[in-house]
C-alpha cells in the first residue's frame, strides 16, 4: 500500500529527560480534529492524543512535545519542543488514552489532523455516512452505494502505524517510521492486561500481528481496506455512418467498468506488545536466573472509540465551552489615566539623553534668555 505524507505528518514525539537534562524522544502522540460543539467557535478543535501509560515513564511534571516546524520558521532546526503539564492532560477512566488541547501553532508548526469522522465506530465499522459530503464526494457516493451499512472491520485486514523509532528519531527534525501488520483478533469480552512500571490495568482492545517496540506507544493505528467497485458506463459501439438511417439515433450499449477503491480509517492507538519469556544461558549452555523478553510480534491496539469517549466526556466538553467563551468575550481594557512618563532617547553610542518636559523646556529657555540679556 502507498502511505501519503498526511498520515506521517499527523504524529509528534513525546520527550523525556536524560541524565544530562536533555530532551530525548521517548513516545508518540498524534493530532485529532473534532467539530465545534459549543456553537461559539465555528471552527474545529485540535487535540493531541497519546497512550495514558506513556506518562508512567516520564518522571518530570512537564511533558515536552516535539513538533516539526514550517521551513520558513526554522529551516536549520526543523522542530520545536512545546511544554505541557501532566496535570493538564485528560485521562480516560478505563482505557489507555490521554488527550490535551493541541500545543501546536498552525502558523509555526507542520502537522496534520485526523478527523474524528474517520474513526472506526463502536460497532467496528467504517461509517461513510459520517462524512456528510465533506470528503471526496464522488468516492463518498460510490462507497455509500457499495457499503450502505458501512465497511465491517474484520480479522486479517491490513494495518499501518507511523511512530517513533527511538534508535533514529531524527537529528534535525522528527522522522517517524511506518510499521505494517494485520488484525489478529477483534476486541471481545476478555480484557487484556497492560503493565507499566507503576500501573497495571485491564483494557479491551484489538490484537495486531505487528512488531511494536518502545517508542511506538501512542502511535495512531490506521486500518486499510481495498475493495472492487462496479461503475456503470455507456459505450458507443462503432457503426459506419452509412449504416445509420437518416433521423435515427445510434444505439448505445450499457457496460460496467470494474475499478479498485480503498478506504482508510483510524482503528486506534498502540498500547503495548506481548513478550515471550525465556531464560538466558551461560557459556556452558546452562540456564541462568536472568530472564529475557522476546517480542512476540503481537501488539495491543486500544480502539479509536475510546478516544472519542474521552473527547466527549463531560469535563472535556466543559473545557471546550470555557475556552470558546473566553474567545467570544475578550477581556476589557481598564481605563486609568496614568501620569506622563519622561521618555529617553538613545544615541548611537548608547548614552541616554533625557528629553525635558514642555514646562521644563520653557523654563530653561527663559533662564537662558535672561542670562544673555544681563550680558
Amino acid at each position: 500500500m502507498q502511505i501519503i505524507p498526511e498520515f506521517i505528518e499527523s504524529v509528534a514525539f513525546l520527550c523525556s529527560r536524560d541524565k544530562a537534562d536533555r530532551n530525548v524522544p521517548a513516545g508518540t502522540a498524534f493530532f485529532v480534529e473534532i467539530d465545534d460543539d459549543t456553537g461559539l467557535r465555528g471552527s474545529p478543535w485540535t487535540y493531541l492524543v497519546t497512550s495514558a501509560h506513556s506518562f508512567d515513564f516520564i518522571e518530570t511534571a512537564e511533558v515536552d512535545v516535539r513538533i516539526n516546524t514550517l521551513p520558513r520558521i526554522s529551516a536549520e532546526l526543523g522542530y520545536e519542543d512545546r511544554a505541557t503539564r501532566k496535570g493538564d492532560w485528560f485521562i480516560h477512566d478505563s482505557a489507555d488514552v490521554a488527550a490535551i488541547m493541541s500545543p501546536a501553532d498552525p502558523t509555526r508548526h507542520r502537522f496534520q489532523r485526523i478527523p474524528v469522522d474517520t474513526f472506526i465506530n463502536r460497532n467496528y465499522r467504517f461509517d461513510v455516512s459520517r462524512f456528510a459530503g465533506r470528503g471526496n464526494q464522488a468516492m463518498e457516493r460510490i462507497m455509500t452505494d457499495n457499503f450502505p451499512q458501512g465497511i465491517a472491520v474484520e480479522t486479517g485486514h491490513d494495518l499501518f502505524f507511523p511512530g517513533l523509532f527511538v534508535q533514529s528519531a531524527g537529528r534535525n527534525a522528527n522522522l517517524p517510521i511506518v510499521r505494517f501488520g494485520n488484525i489478529a483478533r477483534m476486541p471481545g469480552d476478555e480484557l487484556l492486561t497492560l503493565e507499566s512500571d507503576i500501573r497495571r490495568m485491564q483494557i479491551r482492545g484489538y490484537l495486531a500481528e505487528s512488531h511494536s517496540w518502545g517508542g511506538h506507544s501512542g502511535s495512531p493505528v490506521f486500518w486499510h481496506y481495498t475493495y472492487n467497485v462496479n461503475i456503470p458506463i455507456e459505450v458507443q459501439p462503432y457503426q459506419s455512418p452509412l449504416s445509420i438511417p437518416a433521423g435515427r439515433v445510434p444505439r448505445r450499449r450499457a457496460d460496467v467498468m470494474i475499478g479498485v477503491g480503498w478506504a482508510q480509517g483510524l482503528l486506534g492507538l498502540v498500547s503495548g506488545h506481548y513478550d515471550i519469556p525465556t531464560s538466558a544461558r551461560d557459556s556452558n549452555r546452562k540456564r541462568t536466573d536472568f530472564q529475557l523478553g522476546i517480542n512476540a510480534g503481537i501488539a495491543i491496539v486500544t480502539p479509536a472509540e475510546n478516544i472519542r469517549e474521552l473527547l466527549m466526556r463531560s469535563d472535556v466538553v466543559d473545557d471546550r465551552h470555557r475556552r470558546a467563551a473566553e474567545i467570544e468575550e475578550p477581556a476589557a481594557v481598564a481605563d486609568f489615566a496614568r501620569p506622563p512618563r519622561q521618555t529617553k532617547q538613545k544615541t548611537r553610542a548608547g548614552i541616554e539623553i533625557p528629553i525635558p518636559s514642555r514646562d521644563q523646556f520653557f523654563e530653561d529657555l527663559t533662564k537662558a534668555t535672561r542670562k544673555r540679556g544681563k550680558k
